[in-house]
């Protein structure tokens, strides 16, 4: 598999669109499952699973419970890095400029490659 970083950038933005808290400010958890069949159904179901993997364990995306049938624990919420992902890059005037500029970064973790989007994508930001 290689990176995919539309792919990643659109799972932290569906999941920002998706959360929704009440009036107490609780947050319904998130199926990856669902998100991936649905709102990312123009990515193979795997890949989503696998990058949405990749965020829990760098901490970007919170995990919420694992049930025994699920294949990946719900989604709990987003970590501050995530949104502020969202806010540097879900322009896509911007992510259209910080794109080029993260293929050329060497980066060995997924915290690196958001780390770099958000100073990219802040640098385009009036």
């Amino acid at each position: 598999m290689t990176l995919n970083i539309d792919c990643i950038r659109d799972i932290i933005i569906a999941i920002s669109d998706n959360i929704t808290p009440d009036s107490y400010g609780y947050i319904e958890p998130i199926s990856p499952v669902d998100l991936a069949n649905s709102t990312l159904s123009q990515y193979p179901s795997n890949e989503v699973l696998y990058w949405i993997r990749q965020l829990m364990d760098s901490h970007v995306i919170v995990p919420g419970k694992k049930y025994i049938d699920e294949p990946i624990p719900y989604i709990k919420d987003l970590s501050i890095s995530g949104y502020q992902f969202i806010n540097a890059t879900k322009p896509p005037t911007i992510w259209e400029k910080v794109k080029p500029k993260l293929l050329t970064v060497s980066a060995d973790s997924i915290s690196i490659f958001i780390e770099k989007a958000i100073e990219f994508g802040m640098g385009f930001i009036p």
